[in-house]
């Protein structure tokens, strides 16, 4: 009898040192929309406004880059106000449409992602395949973290944001925003606060993220990683219509 009291009463202090010690989701520097949404109160950000309706996940873990385009022709398509006839687009009807194969084994269950300079090109065809008119895409590797570069990224995002014509995506590190392993991803980046030099990023991994704002210093050295097969820095695909 007294013995099994004994056992009861260390029963919850063992239970305890079987715990898991839980981490920030973040890494410092990062903090969820949801903690943190002054900044729509201030200003308008139609960038934000017009890619939020299409937030839509990636279905599988590789297909990042297709998600973040699908946000992206939606948003196009919205900002262009298409025909009353058209379709919303989801990640299998783009690319079905685009008939790419090399893109489409790339995201299945069982791909390895795409690479910036092979993404630029995807969305290229894209942008033709669903005839947006006088559209530019460029692409730009982030190759460090200098002052100049910095300056030269705050300039950019600067002017996107005020641009309902013009978005951005990037290509980072997820686990530098995480504090988790590194991975390859992409992202639409969806408001630049430039008052608090932060940028909201509309992270397709949605079976762990929601919106979060990033340190612009921090966004830029997840940008300046570098893959791991190829050693070719990151960085952003910039798309104007």
């Amino acid at each position: 009898m007294h013995y099994k009291l004994i056992v009861l009463l260390f029963l919850p202090i063992f239970s305890l040192a079987q715990e898991k010690v839980l981490k920030p989701k973040y890494a410092e520097g990062v903090v969820s929309l949801s903690q943190s949404n002054e900044y729509f109160r201030e200003k308008p950000s139609l960038d934000f406004w017009v890619l939020n309706s299409y937030y839509v996940g990636q279905e599988t873990d590789s297909a990042c880059s297709l998600a973040s385009v699908t946000m992206v022709m939606n948003a196009i398509q919205a900002v262009l106000q298409t025909h009353n006839d058209a379709e919303l687009i989801t990640q299998e009807k783009l690319i079905e449409k685009v008939a790419n194969t090399d893109w489409k084994d790339a995201t299945t269950s069982d791909g390895e992602g795409v690479a910036l300079d092979e993404l630029v090109e995807y969305v290229k065809l894209t942008l033709k395949t669903y005839e947006i008119p006088s559209y530019q895409v460029s692409v730009v590797h982030v190759e460090d973290v200098s002052t100049a570069s910095l300056l030269q990224l705050r300039q950019t995002l600067y002017e996107n944001e005020k641009n309902p014509r013009n978005f951005i995506i990037a290509n980072f590190d997820q686990g530098v925003f995480t504090g988790d392993d590194s991975y390859g991803h992409y992202a639409p980046v969806a408001a630049y606060d430039s008052k608090r030099k932060r940028v909201l990023i509309l992270d397709p991994d949605r079976d762990w993220f929601e919106p979060y704002w990033v340190q612009d210093e921090l966004f830029m050295k997840g940008l300046a990683t570098r893959t791991a097969k190829k050693n070719i820095a990151r960085g952003y695909i910039a798309v104007k219509f």
